[in-house]
C-alpha cells in the first residue's frame, strides 16, 4: 500500500512541475482501490473526493493528461475547508472518560478535575495506544475540546487532560500573567509524573489497551498544548524564567517523544517571564521534535480592520515564530492562513471573539477543527511509527492543499538505513543526527494554504522533485514497528 501511496504522491507533485520522466504509469497502481484508500484517509464523503476519484489517479498515460486531470484537484485544494471533516474519525471507539481527583496520595494535589480519554479497545492492526498530555489554552475548559479529543482517541491515543484554568483560578495568583504560566507548568509537571501510573488505572476500568513504550520500557508520552498551554509544556520540558526556583519534575522514567504546539502563545514577557531566548532549549531531554500548527488569523479584526489578520490574537513574531526560532532540535511548521486561533474549540471563547477572528462562522468550524486534528494525528502517527508512513501523511497534506517541503526532508532522512531501523528511543545518536540534517533551523518552512497561481503551477521553480523508485518493503518496514 505504501508503494501505491508514494506513486499517487508523485501524481500530485508532477502536476506542479515534476520532470516528465516521473509520471505515474498505469501498471504502478493496478491492484489498488485508490478511491477507497482516499476515503479511508479523509472521511466517507468529503467534497474533496469530487476531484480525487479513481479515474483521476489510476489511469495516467502521459504527463500532459496528468496535468489536465490534476488541475481539477488543485482547484479543489485551494481551500481545503470547503470539505467538512477532511480527516475522518479513526477506527477506535472511545471509552467513558475516567475522572481522577487530585490528592496528595496520588501526587496530583492541586490538580482538580483531571480526565483520561482512552480508546475502549484497539483494532487488530493497532498494537498500542500512545499517551498524550494535553494542556488547554488560557481561559478554556477541557469540554470545549471534545471534538478534538474524540478525534485523537478514535485514532488510538490516550489523552490526559487536566483543567488547568480551574487549578489556577483556585489560587490567589494573577491568572493572566506569571501566576497562570507558573501554575499551569506545575500542573503539567505533576500530570506527567502521574502518567506513569496510567496503565494500572486503565486496567482498573477494564480498558485493555497496551501503552506504547520505548526499547528501555519507558512509557512514550507526547506533550500537546494549545495557545498558552503550549508555553506551559515548554516550561515543563526546558525550563523558563516563570518556573525558576521551582522543583524540576522528575521525568527520567518517561520517554518524551515530541512536543506538538497548536498555535502556541508566548505570554506577555513582562507578566509571564517566558523569555525563550533564555530557556534551556537543548539541555534536558535531547532533540525532541517540535511540531507547530499556526493560524494565519482568518478574518480581519473588527478592532483594527486595516492591520493584517495574523497581527492580532497570536501574531507570528511574538508567538509561534519565537518558539520555532528558539528551538534547537528538529522542528517543522504547518501554517493555515484561513484559520483562527480558537477554531480548535467546539465553541470559541466569546470574550476574545473580536481579537481572535476566523474566516468561518461558528457553525462552520467543524472543517478547520477537523483539519487541525488531522495534522496533529498525522504527524504523530508518522513520528511514532504508529502504522501511518511518512509517505501516506505527505500524500494527505498534498490532497488537502498544503505544500510538503518539510516532510520531503523528513522522508529523505528516514529512507537512510540508519533512521529506517530506529525505534522511538531518542538515544540513537546517529538517527538524531539525520533528523538534524533533515530539519535544520534554516529549513523551517511556513506553509500558506492557498491556490497557486496558474503561472506558478507549471513554472520551473516547482521542478525540484527528482524521480526516485518507490521504497522497498524493507525500507517501509521501519515505520511499522517500535
Amino acid at each position: 500500500m505504501a508503494k501505491a501511496l508514494v506513486a499517487i504522491t508523485w501524481c500530485v507533485a508532477a502536476a506542479m512541475g515534476m520532470p516528465e520522466q516521473a509520471h505515474v504509469e498505469k501498471r504502478q497502481l493496478e491492484g489498488f482501490d485508490v478511491e477507497a484508500l482516499l476515503k479511508d484517509a479523509m472521511g466517507e464523503e468529503p467534497e474533496l473526493m469530487k476531484g480525487i476519484s479513481a479515474e483521476n489517479v489510476k489511469f495516467v498515460e502521459s504527463r500532459e493528461e496528468l496535468i489536465r486531470k490534476e488541475e481539477e484537484v488543485i482547484t479543489i485544494q485551494s481551500n481545503p475547508f470547503k470539505a467538512r471533516n477532511p480527516f475522518g474519525l479513526g477506527p477506535c471507539d472511545p471509552a467513558e472518560p475516567i475522572k481522577v481527583e487530585g490528592t496528595s496520595e496520588n501526587g496530583l494535589e492541586g490538580v482538580p478535575n483531571l480526565h483520561v480519554h482512552a480508546p475502549k479497545a484497539l483494532p487488530d492492526d493497532m498494537k498500542f495506544t500512545t499517551m498524550v498530555q494535553f494542556s488547554v489554552d488560557q481561559g478554556a475548559k477541557p469540554q470545549q475540546y471534545n471534538s478534538f479529543l474524540k478525534h485523537l482517541v478514535t485514532h488510538g491515543y490516550t489523552v490526559i487532560v487536566p483543567d488547568v484554568n480551574e487549578a489556577v483560578a483556585s489560587t490567589e495568583d494573577d491568572a493572566s500573567g506569571l501566576g497562570w504560566l507558573q501554575k499551569s507548568a506545575q500542573v503539567a509537571a505533576k500530570v506527567s509524573q502521574w502518567s506513569i501510573k496510567l496503565p494500572t488505572l486503565m486496567e482498573e476500568h477494564s480498558i485493555q489497551t497496551p501503552i506504547q513504550a520505548d526499547t528501555d520500557g519507558k512509557p512514550v508520552l507526547v506533550l500537546l498544548g494549545h495557545g498558552a498551554g503550549s508555553a506551559s509544556q515548554v516550561c515543563l520540558v526546558v525550563g523558563c524564567l516563570a518556573t525558576a526556583g521551582l522543583d524540576e519534575p522528575s521525568l527520567e522514567d518517561l520517554h518524551i517523544a515530541s512536543l506538538i504546539s497548536v498555535d502556541p502563545v508566548n505570554l506577555d514577557e513582562e507578566h509571564s517571564g517566558l523569555k525563550l531566548e533564555d530557556a534551556k532549549l537543548d539541555s534536558k531531554h535531547g532533540n525532541i521534535p517540535l511540531i507547530v500548527w499556526s493560524a494565519g488569523g482568518g478574518a480581519q479584526s473588527e478592532q483594527e480592520p486595516e492591520a493584517p489578520a495574523e497581527d492580532h490574537c497570536a501574531p507570528a513574531k511574538l508567538n509561534y515564530q519565537s518558539f520555532l526560532d528558539a528551538w534547537s532540535g528538529p522542528k517543522s511548521n504547518v501554517k493555515t492562513q484561513e484559520a483562527g486561533h480558537d477554531d480548535l474549540l467546539d465553541n470559541g471563547l466569546g470574550y476574545r471573539e473580536k481579537e481572535c477572528p476566523s474566516a468561518y462562522e461558528p457553525t462552520d468550524r467543524e472543517a478547520p477543527r477537523s483539519f487541525i486534528s488531522g495534522v496533529v494525528t498525522g504527524f504523530s502517527d508518522a513520528l511514532l511509527g504508529r502504522g501511518r508512513t511518512l509517505e501516506e501523511f505527505k500524500l494527505m497534506l498534498k490532497i488537502i492543499g498544503l505544500e510538503s517541503e518539510v516532510l520531503e526532508r523528513i522522508e529523505a532522512a528516514v529512507k537512510t538505513e540508519t533512521v529506517q531501523n530506529v525505534d522511538v528511543n531518542g538515544g540513537a545518536d546517529a538517527a538524531m543526527k539525520e533528523w538534524e540534517r533533515a530539519l535544520s533551523e534554516d529549513d523551517v518552512k511556513v506553509h500558506h494554504v492557498k491556490r497557486p497561481r496558474d503561472e506558478d503551477v507549471h513554472s520551473e521553480d516547482h521542478a525540484t522533485v527528482v524521480d526516485e523508485p518507490a521504497p522497498t518493503a524493507k525500507e517501509t518496514a521501519g515505520h511499522q514497528e517500535l
